[in-house]
C-alpha cells in the first residue's frame, strides 16, 4: 500500500495565523490516550488579513483540518477522534471551523488507519485512497509527498 506525507504547500503565505495559542492546548495531550483532557471546542483569533486563504490544513501550532477535509477523512476512518477549533478574524468578520484530528501514533504503519502519525516524522501520513480523495476535492494549500517506510 502507498502512503503520503500531508503538509501545507509553502506557497500559501496567507494561510491563517493563530494568535494566543501558546500553552492553551498541550501537545502532549494530543494522542488517543489523553485527548479527552482537551476542550471539545476552543476558539482562537487569527491575524487579520483581508487576503487570508483558509487552506485545507493548518500546520502551526498544531495540525488542523478544514471541515471539508475532516469529513473526507472520517469516511475512510470513522473512529477518527477530534477537537473543534474555531478561528475568528474579527476585523474581517470571518469565522471558520477547523478540526484537530487525534491521530494514532506509532513506530510502524498501521493497517487500519487512513491518517496517522509516525514517531520521528513531523507530518501526518495518509493512505493512498484518502490521498486520492483529497486530490479530487481540490482542497486548497495541501501538498502530498510520497512516503516510503524505511526497512
Amino acid at each position: 500500500m502507498r502512503f503520503f506525507k500531508i503538509t501545507l504547500n509553502e506557497s500559501m503565505q496567507t494561510s491563517p495565523r493563530i494568535l494566543g495559542s501558546f500553552g492553551v492546548i498541550d501537545k502532549k495531550a494530543m494522542n488517543t490516550a489523553s485527548y479527552k483532557n482537551i476542550n471539545q471546542r476552543t476558539v482562537f483569533n487569527i491575524e487579520s488579513n483581508k487576503h487570508t486563504i483558509f487552506t485545507g490544513i493548518i500546520t502551526r501550532p498544531w495540525f488542523l483540518m478544514s471541515e471539508e477535509l475532516f469529513e473526507i477523512s472520517k469516511r475512510y476512518d470513522p473512529s477518527l477522534a477530534n477537537r473543534q477549533i474555531i478561528l475568528i478574524d474579527r476585523e474581517n468578520k470571518v469565522t471558520k471551523l477547523y478540526y484537530m484530528p487525534i491521530l494514532q501514533e506509532g513506530e510502524n504503519l498501521p493497517s487500519n488507519k487512513a491518517i496517522f502519525k509516525l514517531k520521528n516524522i513531523s507530518e501526518p501520513i495518509v493512505r493512498l485512497d484518502l490521498a486520492e480523495s483529497i486530490l479530487r476535492r481540490e482542497c486548497r494549500g495541501i501538498k502530498l509527498l510520497p512516503f516510503e517506510e524505511e526497512v
